[in-house]
């Protein structure tokens, strides 16, 4: 491999992906409006396989291969599948995300449907008698550190702030330094955690007619459940905050808990059941200079979740999904998830985050609803600083 891999995988934002939940049901604080890509509903799609091999590719009714880059633009909703397919002694390691700076999958097949501009490297390890690759990952797959190393020769290694996540406490790397050094093949080393002993309260302001409330473990998964109808009969409507923002249309909400939750069962108004995302928690860690925002979401039966993230700025530039830039000079940076389960809770974390400088985020989750068509449901914009 090349210098190239040194500049692509460095790292200034880190991502990161908290747990999610397989429970349909979401939240959203404004009415979607239709993606149409960049602005002709049609996105760009980059891909290129990098340190040998190949990439085989279904794009719609498109199905072909490349040993080079790919580069063109397709109508929103199109299918993709990606294959990574190695050559000769060349050995796959990952998918590489340029938008979001982080892994994108381990899996040598991806799929998925467009919805943003999307660039991927195939990244591939060549055999290399002198020299072996090395990488150290964070929690949610952003790459802390990567190089080609003098195969016996010791690596830097990362600090446990470096890896830090709120919430958890850094155990150990997957490998010793020891291990990494001696590798004789490609070393991808992520950190082990453990969840702090933090107990978090849910609140139900309803006397009657809802259950789950209650002490939970930090990240825990919990269950606010209402009757379909109160005791005056009237139909269960939506769930709502302390703050009076609702968080679900879903009688049955299920989400991870990452703080004290209150919340109330609304009874008597006629709803239509839309996506739900929202910023849900703000974490400042002064000594580690970070800041992590955290969104949870909760998508209705009838719309597909296709793309769900944060979008993070430290200027005065519109946060909306085609606004995403690459590199660590973007106006905008977007931080997508991985799993796009119906019910979850996401973090997107700005490290090496500057006292007094303000940053403001939005929380995203682009869906397909019930008439086939992509929406994007947007949650306010939220501050945070130190």
């Amino acid at each position: 491999m090349t210098s190239i891999f040194k500049r692509l995988f460095s790292v200034t934002l880190a991502a990161v992906l908290i747990l999610s939940c397989a429970f349909a049901g979401l939240h959203a604080l404004a009415a979607g409006v239709v993606n149409t890509g960049d602005g002709n509903n049609t996105v760009s799609l980059t891909f290129s396989p990098a340190g040998g091999g190949m990439i085989y590719y279904k794009i719609g009714s498109t199905d072909s291969r490349t040993l080079s880059r790919y580069t063109n633009t397709h109508a929103v909703g199109t299918p993709v599948e990606l294959t990574a397919a190695p050559r000769n002694a060349a050995e796959f390691l990952y998918w590489y995300n340029v938008y979001t700076d982080r892994v994108f999958s381990f899996d040598e097949t991806v799929t998925f449907t467009l919805s943003t501009a999307t660039q991927l490297y195939a990244l591939f390890s060549e055999p290399d008698a002198n020299f072996h690759y090395v990488a150290y990952l964070n929690y949610a797959g952003s790459i802390i550190y990567s190089n080609d190393v003098p195969t016996g020769q010791p690596v830097p290694v990362p600090s446990a702030a470096d890896a830090s996540v709120p919430g958890f406490t850094f155990l150990d790397w997957s490998m010793t330094s020891t291990q990494v050094q001696q590798s004789a093949t490609a070393a991808v080393v992520r950190p082990r955690y453990t969840v702090d002993n933090r107990p978090c309260t849910l609140s139900l302001t309803n006397a009657q007619n809802v259950s789950g409330a209650g002490q939970f473990p930090l990240y825990d998964t919990v269950y606010a459940k209402a009757d379909g109808v109160n005791g005056s009969g009237q139909p269960f409507s939506c769930w709502k905050d302390a703050s009076g923002a609702i968080v679900s249309y879903e009688r049955n909400y299920t989400f991870r808990i990452t703080k004290n939750v209150t919340l109330t069962a609304v009874y008597g108004g006629s709803v239509t059941p839309e996506p739900v995302i929202r910023i849900s928690d703000i974490a400042i860690e002064s000594p580690l200079e970070k800041v992590t925002f955290f969104a949870e979401r909760s998508i209705p039966d009838g719309h597909t979740l296709i793309q769900h993230g944060i979008l993070l700025t430290s200027t005065s530039a519109e946060l909306v999904v085609s606004a995403a830039g690459l590199g660590a000079s973007a106006a905008v940076k977007r931080g997508t998830g991985i799993s796009n389960e119906s019910c979850g809770t996401y973090s997107l974390s700005k490290a090496k985050a500057v006292s007094g400088t303000v940053y403001r985020a939005r929380a995203y989750a682009i869906c397909e609803n019930p008439q086939g068509v992509q929406m994007i449901y947007y949650s306010t914009v939220e501050t945070a600083s130190f």
